[in-house]
């Protein structure tokens, strides 16, 4: 008994007892920390892939279901100390499976408890792979454990035999689990949840190559059940939005190997193309599919799941005769894409000068937005090539000694020209769809405009067989479209051009961003240094001390700048729509702005905790809130810092829900506040002091405000203030 050095015991205690645990704890622990029976079945299979299994094979019958792997398996002093050990921390300590060196999905020692969930009794055959010869097998009866009375009173009967149960691919050892007395039917929709659980486990099985982790589910009295557990397994390679297929063709006239290359675009567009090579390879092909992870994914697949997915699988492949090559993956650049992309790029190096268009290689996708692989056969490979060269190098392609890439010779590098021009040439067609898609918009206008005009002439031919009322309502409503279809071309110029200006802005954020990173690091090394020289060479000085705090201040200012930009430098705050708690969401932005708010109080009890903004990014709210920030705090840099105070509440209107950012500034003239959302408007007078302090701004926060804010069908307005404000901005939106 361990107690405080400060406190003392009333009086001596004479004896001591041991706690108990309830056996009801299991069916408590079962409920609770499984609670779905498709997450209970998934639990027993991340064990077989914790157990370095390469294929389970679960069986639903209608009275039992089976899981059986190829696993590890269990001797019967594994059995006793893990598997009959609840809350067993052991994959806490094992974060990687012993033979593959996965990482383990389980840590709690609960997940054999999902099967008291799932049945009434199981029954265990194992063999592991350290004694392949003796089986153990085991049998519990959960109804019977729950009934006793202690926890350590609830048993599980087993014996102990020679081996005699094959296991999937004809492994000799394994672990088979049969759930008889079922609580659960299992539909298709159970089924199908199962395998949104468990289809980030399985590797890809790229084009019927083997993955290395396989589930197999038979459903011998539901087989439609059985076909969507596998269609919803492979899901994630159906949410692509591109595919390209190249192939090595025969021989031109003059000795060029003659290739096909297709781009095909999930709307239906394809674009054909049939390039010559030099003659260093005999037959190849690939297939690549490209994948735009951003936002809502079919197949009700998570995007993170997805990305986080790709990161690990994604990348084009290579396989040699069915044999993958592990060197070539998401990991490792070998076509030159990623560093294509840091060197930004724009001209393919490998296309004719007809398939290119300005700016094609920034629709290039990256590794963690591609899967594919190429199909080689060195074997024949060699077998059709000529002599080596005179220099005794091989020009064919051939697997380098360690087994794991290829040679990197003449024939590698058309290779990877052949998969690069694939790439290339999906680049240029994505990029030519986008120019055009903006160029319908002109044309549309244009049409408009031509459109008007005959109908005018149309109108003025037979005015005189018009009655007057009509022809009035017909001209004014042609003339009203005719008005309306200026006024939307103007704001798509003036957006465009805010667009540029916002992308140079942008680009000159993150190079800045960069820059703050290298002085930081810098100012860093300067003041290790100059506390090295006080305390290690005795050197002791104020004037020194002083400096090095104003240095360390310096730094956390780098720090608190950086901070302005992180929603651009992580992709997922840049892509990943979502609602999001607005509460948290607007404390975040705020800290975030640091020494920007000079200490403004902002008072945000007004917000509930649930309410939630409309779908976005985070980087868009970030951009759209940091500029209602900053303007506020600039109107309230001539206020006495007793008056100062930003205060944010919400309500809801109807339909409608309100978010009302207000502050105690110089306030806007309501009457005019609508030009302030036009690019390069400003109404604040900003004195020598305040530009002094430099948050003068250039006009266009409001502007991208209401940008950003009509891109999510959102409105954004100056209202009249609550008593005790001089300003109030709101953004409102339909909840749908």
């Amino acid at each position: 008994m361990n107690i405080l050095a400060n406190e003392t015991l009333s009086q001596p205690y004479e004896h001591q007892l041991n706690f108990s645990v309830d056996a009801a704890l299991l069916r408590e622990l079962g409920e609770r920390l499984v609670g779905r029976r498709h997450i209970a079945l998934a639990e027993l299979i991340k064990n077989s892939y914790d157990a370095d299994a390469t294929k389970v094979v679960v069986t639903l019958f209608k009275d039992r279901i089976e899981v059986e792997d190829n696993g590890q398996g269990m001797d019967l002093s594994e059995f006793e100390n893990f598997w009959m050990r609840i809350g067993s921390p052991h994959k806490e300590h094992e974060r990687l499976s012993r033979n593959l060196k996965r990482p383990v999905t389980g840590s709690k020692g609960v997940g054999r408890l999902s099967v008291q969930f799932l049945a009434h009794q199981i029954e265990l055959i194992t063999i592991s792979d350290m004694s392949i010869r003796s089986e153990l097998r085991a049998f519990v009866d959960w109804d019977n454990a729950v009934q006793q009375e202690d926890l350590t009173q609830a048993t599980a009967q087993y014996s102990q035999t020679s081996a005699s149960t094959n296991f999937p691919e004809n492994k000799p050892y394994g672990t088979k689990l049969i759930l008889r007395k079922l609580k659960h039917k299992w539909t298709v929709e159970d089924i199908e949840n199962l395998a949104r659980e468990l289809w980030t486990l399985q590797p890809p099985q790229i084009f019927g190559q083997s993955s290395g982790f396989t589930i197999d589910l038979v459903a011998p009295s539901n087989p439609e059940a059985a076909k969507q557990f596998q269609k919803q397994m492979e899901a994630v390679f159906d949410l692509w939005d591109a595919k390209i297929v190249g192939q090595l063709l025969d021989l031109t006239p003059d000795g060029k190997r003659r290739s096909k290359i297709v781009v095909q675009f999930r709307d239906g567009d394809q674009y054909v193309q049939e390039p010559v090579f030099d003659n260093y390879i005999h037959r190849a092909n690939y297939e690549i599919r490209i994948f735009d992870l951003r936002g809502k994914q079919r197949f009700n697949i998570l995007v993170d799941d997805a990305r986080t997915y790709m990161r690990e699988y994604g990348g084009v492949h290579v396989y040699d005769a069915g044999f993958h090559l592990p060197y070539y993956g998401s990991q490792q650049d070998w076509l030159g894409i990623e560093q294509d992309h840091a060197q930004r790029l724009h001209r393919s190096q490998l296309l004719p000068e007809n398939l290119h268009v300005t700016r094609a290689l920034n629709d290039l996708p990256t590794n963690a937005r591609i899967f594919g692989a190429t199909f080689i056969d060195t074997a024949s490979e060699k077998a059709n090539a000529s002599e080596s060269s005179q220099s005794g190098e091989t020009t064919h392609l051939a697997i380098q000694i360690t087994r794991d890439r290829l040679v990197e010779n003449q024939a590698f590098l058309k290779l990877k020209d052949f998969v690069r021009w694939g790439m290339d040439f999906y680049a240029t067609r994505q990029r030519d769809r986008r120019e055009k898609e903006e160029e319908k918009y002109f044309i549309q206008f244009k049409d408009v405009r031509s459109r008007y005009d005959n109908a005018i002439e149309a109108l003025e031919t037979y005015r005189r067989e018009i009655p007057p009322p009509i022809y009035k309502d017909l001209y004014e409503t042609l003339d009203f479209v005719q008005e309306a279809s200026k006024a939307t071309d103007e704001q798509y110029k003036q957006r465009t051009g805010l667009l540029g200006a916002l992308a140079a802005t942008g680009i000159t954020a993150l190079a800045f961003e960069h820059e703050i990173g290298q002085q930081k690091g810098l100012l860093k090394s300067v003041i290790n240094n100059l506390q090295h020289l006080s305390r290690e060479q005795n050197f002791h000085s104020a004037v020194l001390d002083e400096n090095i705090q104003q240095l360390e201040l310096l730094l956390q200012r780098f720090e608190q700048n950086r901070l302005l930009f992180s929603p651009l430098m992580e992709s997922p705050d840049r892509e990943e729509v979502s609602r999001l708690r607005a509460k948290p969401l607007l404390q975040e932005i705020y800290r975030m702005l640091g020494p920007l708010t000079r200490n403004v109080p902002l008072d945000i009890n007004a917000i509930d905790n649930t309410l939630r903004l409309p779908p976005a990014t985070i980087a868009e709210w970030n951009a759209l809130f940091q500029n209602v920030f900053l303007n506020a705090i600039n109107a309230l840099i001539d206020i006495p810092r007793i008056d100062q105070l930003i205060a944010i509440k919400a309500y809801t209107r109807g339909e409608t829900q309100y978010v009302r950012i207000q502050d105690t500034g110089v306030g806007v003239d309501l009457s005019s506040a609508e030009t302030l959302f036009q690019p390069f408007e400003r109404k604040l007078e900003l004195s020598p002091e305040r530009e002094q302090l430099g948050v003068g701004g250039t006009g266009l926060g409001l502007a991208i405000v209401k940008m950003l804010a009509e891109n999510r069908d959102c409105q954004v307005h100056f209202s009249k203030p609550d008593e005790g404000f001089a300003t109030a901005f709101e953004l409102s939106w339909r909840e749908k």
